[in-house]
């Protein structure tokens, strides 16, 4: 009698271990699965994201060009001037033994 209750316990004990390795199994499996949706939603959204800052600098790129400058100016009658005046800089390095180089930077005033 007292074997066949040991076995008992023994069978619901294993039962209980599988079922609940198996619900943990499951857990996880929907959990990475659930991040892999996440990861390509990301992505997707990061490749939106970057086509449109591609564009972006695209559409900055021929904003800024000097023929699309003076087109503007000449419908907003703007009058552009290049400065007179300019200003010159020399800028040497800490240790003028060791650095043998000098730049000189530009700087348009008035």
């Amino acid at each position: 009698m007292k074997r066949k209750k040991n076995r008992e316990n023994l069978k619901m004990f294993f039962y209980t271990l599988c079922t609940f390795y198996l619900l943990v199994y499951a857990f996880f499996s929907l959990k990475i699965i659930h991040i892999g949706y996440k990861i390509a939603k990301v992505k997707e959204e990061y490749e939106y994201l970057s086509l449109l800052n591609k564009n972006y600098n695209l559409q900055f790129t021929k904003l800024i060009t000097p023929e699309n400058i003076e087109k503007l100016a000449k419908e907003k009658n703007i009058i552009l001037t290049v400065p007179k005046d300019w200003c010159f800089l020399k800028v040497k390095g800490e240790n003028e033994n060791l650095v043998s180089e000098t730049w000189i930077l530009e700087a348009g005033t008035r």
